[in-house]
């Protein structure tokens, strides 16, 4: 299809002449307001008069379009509303005078705040092949590098200092202008790194290339905790002033764009640059587009973006969403790419070219599941289309190279399966980096996943969502039940276990202990296992077969369960030991008869809080197969953490580990 191209300007401007000159290098077709005007026979240069000769050019235009053709369209357009009305897929600014020679028309004349093609003299000779090889080829859009900030996802942010100012120094070479540093999370307890809180101390001591602007992404969701409007969270998060950083981006479920316009109003007060981020523009129709459209035009939002969240856009999609958006919005637009169909690098391309003038990029497209638009890619685009020679510096594209090797995102039939079924890509990049499922599990856990709604990611939700756990405790009561040994052994699923296999099962032997294992471990003979502990859904979802397979008994918060999961898990009721969990996001541990309530769904906290349930405090616990994680690991210690709340608060006793773990809370034997 071709493209609609408004050459505008005061009246003497060049505009006619220049026209002249790109006509032919592009084979257009050609529409001259002065030719229009005459053929129609309409001379009236009214209000009325002005709009009708822009609707009439707009529909001339329309019809060449549908058949293909590249159409230049030469008038003044002076106003907003008349450019509004021609919609043209790319308008080029002739800005060569001051003032016309119709004094009407020098009086209603607004410059315009979009264009793609500014012209500052007389010289079509030298303008027009710039203007050319950009509509045959270039990338016009301001490129927004995001690595340290999305490629969190996989390291828990924790980029060293060194490799943080190694980065800025690459990004200066290549010609990008913007830079998001990281997050701004609002968390207590910071058990991430440097760039998930981005704060005051790091952005001061680092040294910011002059030509590069930093900034950092907020979380809407988190504007709107702790019973404060995003208005007064905002406030708290800037309390400091820092004139290194430059502009703050929120990012935006649809629900939410609509609570932030007086956050977006102190943002800019405050001299920042403010992006607007449209979250799983997929899951929006274009009804709701319009609307949030409609909404952020009432706001100082500086540019808004679209994010393709679940990676499922088509360059057709895109298309017609940089479409709709140009048409209602009056900002400037942008596109987050996500790499999940392999159409990144085209989806941002065909947004740029119907209207986008921002794109984000990550070096080696680092970022949650299976990454983002490559920086290097669309840097080569650019260079290539518009004849420059930027590149990123071998040095830090052999650090990220690096990283990739060992946390290994990037695009794979997962990550494809997941856009085509509407799933979260988090789900995928966490069943992926847990050593606990198998890879021959991966496609039964998506096969459930597709039967529920898992557009969002959120863990919590998950667990505690209706089509998982109810929100009411319940379950059984575990004083009847056989947890009269002297001595309890729990098997967990590290490395260790396997590599201390002969010392454990002569443990076993000696001791007799009652032995508990997590979830699948199966490193023993099915006779030594006294009990199978598992709590979490996706565990449970994938595992059923395995343990309806090894009829021992199954511990698990049944009775919580919805009916859709209970007809899915066909394990006999009396395998089942029933004990419920509720999870609450917080420090507190609760320990019930018939449940428990715990920050998080980890099966070592739900079998504790049991054995405690059942009266096993002076009994002596041991466990085995727990390593504890790497410092730079996005699960970092919540095992730890909540066996130390657990040993705080209930257990009186020592528990002790039978192989290498980093947890400081167990001792080893």
């Amino acid at each position: 299809m071709g493209k609609k191209i408004l050459i505008m300007g005061l009246p003497g401007s060049g505009k006619t002449t220049l026209a002249s000159e790109i006509v032919p290098a592009i084979n257009a077709k050609w529409l001259n307001a002065d030719q229009i005007r005459k053929k129609y026979n309409d001379w009236d240069f009214s209000k009325e008069g002005r709009k009708r000769q822009s609707k009439r050019m707009s529909r001339l235009a329309d019809n060449y379009i549908k058949k293909g053709y590249n159409v230049i369209a030469d008038f003044i357009c002076p106003t907003d509303e008349l450019r509004n009305e021609f919609n043209a897929d790319y308008l080029i600014w002739v800005d060569t005078i001051k003032k016309g020679r119709f004094d009407d028309t020098n009086k209603i004349f607004v410059p315009p705040k979009k264009f793609d093609f500014r012209v500052t003299s007389k010289n079509s000779k030298f303008w027009s092949p710039k203007i050319v090889m950009r509509i045959k080829f270039g990338l016009q859009a301001n490129l927004l590098d995001c690595t340290l900030r999305d490629g969190g996802y996989y390291n828990n942010w924790n980029f060293k200092y060194k490799n943080i100012q190694e980065y800025l120094s690459s990004i200066s070479k290549t010609g990008i202008k913007f830079v998001e540093l990281g997050f701004r999370f609002i968390e207590e307890n910071k058990i991430k790194g440097l760039t998930a809180y981005t704060d005051n101390q790091l952005i001061e001591k680092l040294k910011i290339p002059k030509d590069i602007n930093i900034g950092v992404m907020i979380n809407t969701g988190d504007l709107l905790k702790n019973n404060l409007s995003a208005l007064e969270n905002c406030k708290r998060i800037f309390n400091k002033k820092n004139k290194k950083l430059k502009f703050v981006r929120l990012a935006c479920h649809y629900e939410e764009i609509f609570l932030i316009k007086d956050a977006v109003s102190w943002l800019k007060k405050n001299k920042f640059i403010v992006f607007v981020n449209l979250m799983q523009i997929s899951e929006i129709n274009m009804s709701k587009i319009k609307t949030a459209c409609s909404y952020i035009n009432k706001t100082k939002t500086d540019i808004f973006y679209f994010a393709d969240s679940l990676g499922s856009l088509t360059p057709l999609d895109t298309k017609k969403i940089t479409k709709i958006i140009k048409k209602y919005s009056l900002k400037q637009i942008g596109i987050h790419a996500h790499d999940n169909l392999g159409n990144a690098l085209k989806n941002s391309i065909e947004a740029n070219k119907n209207g986008a003038k921002w794109i984000d990029c990550t070096i080696t497209g680092m970022g949650r599941g299976p990454g983002n638009l490559k920086t290097e890619d669309i840097i080569k685009y650019k260079n290539k289309a518009n004849k420059e020679n930027n590149h990123i510096p071998k040095k830090i594209k052999v650090y990220f190279n690096n990283l990739k090797k060992i946390y290994k995102w990037g695009k794979n039939r997962y990550y494809f399966l997941a856009a085509k079924h509407k799933i979260h890509p988090t789900y995928i990049q966490k069943i992926l980096s847990d050593k606990r499922y198998k890879k021959n599990e991966y496609l039964q856990i998506i096969n459930q996943l597709k039967k529920i709604d898992t557009k969002k990611f959120n863990p919590y939700k998950l667990i505690n969502s209706s089509f998982f756990l109810s929100e009411k405790a319940t379950g059984r009561n575990l004083s009847k039940l056989n947890f009269d040994n002297e001595n309890y052994l729990i098997l967990g699923p590290g490395n260790n276990l396997n590599l201390y296999k002969n010392k454990v099962h002569d443990f076993i032997k000696r001791v007799n202990p009652y032995v508990i294992c997590i979830n699948t471990v199966n490193l023993f003979k099915e006779n030594l296992v006294d009990l199978r502990v598992a709590c979490h859904p996706m565990r449970i979802l994938s595992d059923f077969k395995f343990h309806k397979s090894t009829k021992t008994i199954f511990a698990m918060p049944y009775s919580m369960m919805s009916k859709n999961i209970k007809r899915l898990v066909k394990v006999k009721k009396s395998q089942i030991l029933d004990y419920g969990l509720l999870i609450k996001y917080s420090n507190e541990i609760k320990i019930k008869k018939k449940y428990c309530i715990l920050p998080s769904p980890l099966a070592i906290g739900y079998c504790l809080s049991m054995l405690i349930s059942s009266g096993v405090k002076g009994k002596q616990i041991f466990l085995a197969g727990f390593d504890g994680y790497d410092e730079a690991s996005s699960d970092i210690d919540e095992t730890g953490q909540i066996i130390s709340l657990l040993k705080k608060d209930f257990l009186k006793i020592k528990l002790k580990s039978l192989t290498p773990t980093k947890y400081l809370s167990l001792r080893l034997i």
